[in-house]
């Protein structure tokens, strides 16, 4: 009752106003007429007439419309939203923003003036009423089905003595259509109603809408760093506004948010670093804050904010820099299409530090070496060393490489961020087969500048000739280095890639011929196999649910000569993924809640080898979107390194997976349908 008086009051406080605007002009009315009287004429001249006429001409108008589809049918409980037409302004490739404000303390603001001016939302039979000003005026129509649509109009106060007014569309994209109903001037300077958070769609069960940023501010507005470290704060006002015209419908609430400063190259598409902070509530002033921290080593010039992260308990949304959208705001990705938030990007400029720009390199591999656990033996791998693991009593039977090399950081003294390595089978090793196995090794800091890893081969790989295949490294500051192989006519020697060219080394590739495994025709090149998915509710109107899947790790669906694998050299299945997703993010991967992820599975009857029975447990949040969800991916892997994806396309029952063959020294690959139906679980 409160809120219903204090609505009431804002009305008649509005109405007041709007009644005193009108005997202003009424009384500036009769001051004409009285000079005019009192000057000995009979009536209003024309020009005070038309001064009258032209003072109380409304340039603001209610319109009501209907929205339909190409077939004509209704677009109920779609989303309108209005801004005053413009086009993406400026061709600079800067990302600075132009519009921040500079405050005495030294530092840069940026506050967003509003990313739409008002919006509406349709009812069941696709009609909505909105509040518009006279001018060009672009509409950005989101539907639950996660499309969007924009459609331009002009609003225009009728010639002459009339208050009326028309609306027209000026253009509009294909399938969906507009029908005006009625225009009602509206008494000039009505304001209009502040605009609802972008959604695609309303969806009257759950929270569909992420926290929306209004202001940031960087401190300092420039460093002078002197060749040391120095650090930028960061402080972001967020809210996580009621969506729809519903307004007792409850958001989740700002969960976290987390902010990128990118380097000028990295915003100039031309490799560069960037650097973050996780910004935590200031509940003295309201405002979410963090540190980032720019290391002496980073580039000078202009660092731009380049994105945000915003979450609440169910949804995210990040504003990032999209040229296309516009050069100096952030733009954010809803419903097929991305916004202009309206929000400047703002930067720091960065003098005094001394950039690093030269990648590292490696000295010497020092040695690559094995070792049997039992009975127990090592040995140095020189060019195809034997190594023969049969003799083992582990199970699996396997042997253990370690590879050991140094590795430099050359000039500007960022150091090292990482180094790794990759074991090849000779089927992966010869690139025409997309079968092999592969085995990936980790490079870690044991002593100044060298580094050490290991990497386990089981006896479900592939006999033969293994390959030291490459090594990835790179530094602190974002320069990176391939090593990989060269050419045919070069098959010894490690070529190194960097962007803008290569460089034949003088490093030798190492080669070791393993024995004790399996045979290429037998070896675990395989991918597990999913089975089916089912996912229950606790009860009807439980937040709870449970998921079963069964899969297998045997190579049926690719052993196609009908042998049967014996199921002691098999990996077996090590990990299971699945990603539940919202209405809304079924529709492009990216609208709508945040995912749901099952990754903590128990077998629940199995040798996770043949066909094994999975569970998992997991619940939907309060604020989650309302309607049916689907398991829309799911990723399993074994011991072996083997991985499928298995998704969905376009709204299908049954899950895809991409199925590779050989045909002579052709590869291809192409989507194949597993008949596993899609899980699904009903939020209500």
């Amino acid at each position: 009752m409160e809120n219903d008086l204090l609505i009431l009051e804002t009305e008649k406080e509005t109405m007041n106003f709007k009644s005193m605007l009108k005997l202003l002009f009424v009384i500036i009315g009769i001051i004409f007429i009285n000079v005019q009287c009192r000057s000995g004429y009979d009536g209003l001249d024309q020009n005070t007439e038309l001064a009258l006429l032209l003072a109380l001409k409304p340039d603001v108008f209610q319109v009501e419309a209907n929205l339909t589809d190409s077939s004509g049918t209704a677009l109920s409980d779609a989303m309108v939203y209005s801004s005053a037409s413009t086009t993406t302004s400026g061709t600079s490739a800067s990302v600075r923003a132009t519009n921040t404000s500079t405050t005495s303390t030294g530092s840069t603001s940026t506050e967003t003036t509003s990313t739409f001016d008002t919006s509406s939302q349709t009812d069941s039979s696709g009609k909505f009423t909105i509040t518009l000003n006279v001018g060009d005026i672009e509409l950005i129509i989101t539907t639950k089905a996660g499309k969007s649509y924009k459609i331009k109009i002009k609003v225009k106060a009728d010639e002459g003595f009339s208050y009326t007014g028309t609306v027209t569309t000026t253009s509009s994209d294909s399938g969906i259509k507009l029908i005006i109903l009625k225009v009602t001037p509206l008494s000039k300077g009505t304001s209009l109603s502040k605009a609802k958070p972008f959604v695609c769609g309303y969806n009257a069960s759950g929270d569909t809408a992420a926290p929306k940023i209004t202001k940031i501010e960087l401190t300092p507005e420039t460093v002078s760093s002197g060749g040391a470290d120095s650090t930028v704060t960061i402080k972001v006002t967020a809210e996580d506004e009621s969506e729809g015209d519903d307004e007792n419908k409850t958001p989740t609430g700002v969960k976290s948010i987390t902010a990128r400063l990118y380097s000028p190259s990295k915003t100039s598409d031309s490799g560069g670093t960037s650097t973050g902070a996780v910004l935590s509530l200031n509940s003295e002033s309201g405002k979410y804050e963090g540190t980032a921290t720019i290391k002496s080593y980073m580039e000078n010039g202009v660092w731009a904010l380049g994105s945000i992260t915003t979450s609440d308990k169910v949804n995210s949304r990040t504003y990032q820099y999209v040229s296309s959208v516009s050069k100096t705001n952030y733009a954010f990705y809803g419903c097929g299409t991305y916004i202009d938030s309206k929000l400047p990007i703002p930067s720091v400029t960065i003098e005094g530090n001394n950039p690093d720009t030269t990648p590292p390199s490696i000295d010497s591999i020092t040695s690559v070496t094995y070792t049997l656990a039992n009975p127990s033996s090592s040995g140095t791998i020189t060019t195809d060393t034997a190594i023969d693991i049969s003799t083992q009593t582990t199970s699996p039977k396997a042997v253990t490489i370690t590879i050991t090399a140094v590795i430099k950081d050359n000039g500007g003294g960022s150091g090292m961020r990482y180094a790794d390595a990759r074991l090849y089978s000779l089927s992966r090793w010869n690139g025409n087969s997309y079968k092999g196995n592969s085995v990936y090794i980790r490079l870690s800091n044991t002593s100044g500048d060298t580094y050490s890893g290991s990497g386990t081969i089981k006896d479900y790989a592939e006999d033969g000739k293994w390959i030291v295949g490459g090594f990835w490294i790179s530094d602190k500051a974002g320069n990176g280095k391939w090593y990989g192989r060269d050419s045919n006519s070069n098959p010894t020697n490690y070529k190194s890639y960097v962007s803008g060219g290569s460089t034949t080394e003088s490093l030798t590739i190492n080669s070791f011929v393993l024995s004790g495994a399996q045979t290429t025709a037998n070896a675990d090149f395989y991918s597990p196999v999913l089975k089916g998915l089912k996912i229950e509710k606790d009860s009807e109107d439980s937040l709870n649910f449970t998921a079963t899947l069964t899969a297998e790790d045997t190579g049926s669906d690719e052993i196609t000569d009908g042998s049967t694998p014996d199921t002691s050299k098999i990996a077996g299945i090590t990990y299971i993924g699945v990603s539940l997703y919202s209405p809304l993010r079924l529709i492009d991967g990216i609208s709508g809640n945040d995912p749901i992820t099952l990754s903590s599975w128990t077998v629940k009857s199995g040798d996770k080898k043949t066909e094994t029975v999975f569970t998992a447990t997991s619940s939907f949040n309060a604020g989650n979107e309302g309607g049916t969800w689907k398991a829309a991916i799911v990723d399993l892997s074994d011991d072996a390194g083997n991985y499928r994806r298995y998704s969905i396309e376009d709204g299908s029952a049954t899950y895809m997976y991409p199925y590779t063959t050989e045909s002579g020294s052709s590869v291809i690959t192409e989507y194949k349908d597993s008949k596993v139906q899609v899980g699904t679980v009903e939020k209500n």
